[in-house]
């Protein structure tokens, strides 16, 4: 076992579900990571690689993929993990209730082979357990990021011991509360981890730093929103470090008939009316955590799908045109606007640009929005952040696609889910620059969302308590067990 050392993190959002076939939060999706293991994995270079899978087969269609199981792990209860274990996971993952638009984990499992019959046989009949070390599963088209998308949390084995789920990682949850979360070691773990126990704690961004200095707390993670003034202070003794880009920041526009964004010539405007003030306005970086990047395309730089800036300017100017009939339509009906601080900056250019604004303020834990987001869609724009899960455009599917795990009803765009869809069977890397193109024109044509640009992943730690172990090179996810206490 560890040495008696405890190390405490706090988010400044909560954390929903924690259930890996029901996590439906960035937040979630890392607390969950330390219990819950997967087939594959991605390094801290950003490489995918073994997990729970020792190796793997895949057929020259894509279609086929074979899992050699390391049956030499064990859950937390000391019991061994076969390839049984997968399918049973999956399935009684299905079988959990959808906390999102989509169940979490249908923008994978949609696509394997009997899943449009599971509601009524309760079995992936694509999903075959060869031996105890081995398990099969056959999509019912090519699938080039299967792999990729094996890798998260969602599809990590799990066990089920009365109402609780147990896994095979180097943690246990051991105390849940709405604002703490509590994991000891896993005493079967294929490695032991360094600390004795982990301390999850829910604290607003107003509040962290106040948290890191009275001791409470070892380090403060997640900042997505607020510049953070102490950071520039090197008599605080804060270590304030951004990684690489992590998450969208994004404003849904809610496109559902009988809401006023329903009229694509209004998202239009709005488009254009952020991306203008913004643009001309350098104290927006005043608003926003360093190292935010404004970006009004989805793809980042390194991705296929990028289009010439001219291109998307041409786009985003035809937006001008209709910025008249918006102020003219919120005169008589204000855009009910669901406000977080962050959002004041936005507030205020609708303000500015003659646009007439109905505040939805229900708290900022960040739960309500997701809440919104997912099931209510009562309101007409919001802001929030949506994961940028890896380097293949695709990896946008999972918030526009049509099955995608945090898609929302309110961004559904016929013509962005189509050219998504195809986009997923493309098997050569040639041929997705030219496709993802389209992609994103048709992102800024339809306005699903305002794209406001890359948040990266932020830590601050005191620096005389805390130091970093190795280098945090890889935007999915992050090992608590970088961080280490002086």
């Amino acid at each position: 076992m560890p040495k008696k050392r405890v190390l405490r993190f706090s988010f400044p959002t909560q954390w929903g579900a924690l259930k890996p076939a029901q996590q439906n939060t960035a937040v979630g999706s890392m607390i969950l990571s330390t219990q819950f293991n997967s087939l594959t994995k991605f390094s801290k270079n950003g490489l995918l690689e073994p997990d729970l899978a020792v190796s793997w087969q895949v057929n020259s269609d894509f279609t086929i993929y074979t899992f050699d199981i390391n049956t030499k792990r064990s859950f937390s209860d000391g019991s061994s993990l076969k390839a049984s274990d997968f399918k049973a996971s999956w399935e009684e993952g299905l079988k959990l209730e959808s906390l999102s638009s989509n169940h979490s984990m249908m923008d994978t499992l949609y696509l394997v082979e009997g899943f449009e019959n599971f509601e009524k046989t309760g079995v992936l009949s694509g999903v075959t357990v060869k031996s105890d070390s081995q398990l099969e599963v056959k999509f019912k088209k090519p699938f080039r990021l299967a792999l990729d998308h094996l890798s998260g949390v969602r599809f990590a084995v799990t066990k089920k011991i009365d109402s609780e789920y147990i896994g095979t990682g180097q943690y246990q949850i051991t105390k849940v509360l709405p604002d703490y979360i509590e994991l000891i070691p896993n005493p079967h773990a294929d490695e032991m981890p360094n600390y004795s126990k982990l301390e999850i704690h829910y604290i607003p961004y107003t509040k962290d730093m106040e948290a890191l200095h009275a001791n409470v707390i070892d380090v403060s993670m997640g900042h997505l929103f607020y510049n953070v003034p102490e950071c520039e202070d090197v008599t605080k003794n804060l270590e304030c470090l951004a990684g690489q880009e992590t998450s969208h920041l994004v404003i849904p526009i809610n496109g559902l008939n009988g809401r006023l964004f329903s009229d694509p010539k209004l998202r239009l405007a709005l488009q254009y009316i952020v991306k203008t003030e913004l643009q001309k306005d350098p104290s927006w970086k005043d608003f926003f955590i360093q190292g935010f990047e404004l970006d009004q395309q989805v793809f980042l730089p390194i991705q296929a799908g990028r289009l010439p800036l001219e291109a998307v300017n041409e786009t985003i100017d035809s937006g001008k045109q209709f910025v008249p009939l918006l102020q003219e339509v919120s005169q008589k009906t204000p855009i009910t606007f669901y406000s977080t601080s962050p959002c004041t900056l936005i507030k205020n250019i609708l303000i500015k640009n003659g646009i007439e604004i109905r505040e939805y303020n229900q708290g900022d834990n960040g739960l309500t929005g997701i809440r919104i987001y997912n099931k209510t869609y009562d309101t007409d724009m919001m802001i929030m952040t949506l994961s940028i899960v890896h380097g293949d455009p695709d990896g946008i599917y999972h918030a526009l696609g049509q099955t995608g795990a945090i898609a929302s009803k309110m961004t559904m765009r016929d013509s962005v889910t189509e050219l998504l869809e195809q986009g997923r069977g493309i098997v050569e890397v040639e041929g997705l620059d030219t496709h993802y193109k389209k992609v994103t024109k048709a992102i800024l044509r339809e306005v699903p969302f305002v794209h406001l640009g890359f948040t990266r992943r932020f830590f601050i730690f005191n620096k005389n308590r805390i130091k970093i172990n190795d280098v945090i090179l890889h935007r999915r996810g992050i090992d608590f067990n970088v961080f280490e206490k002086l």
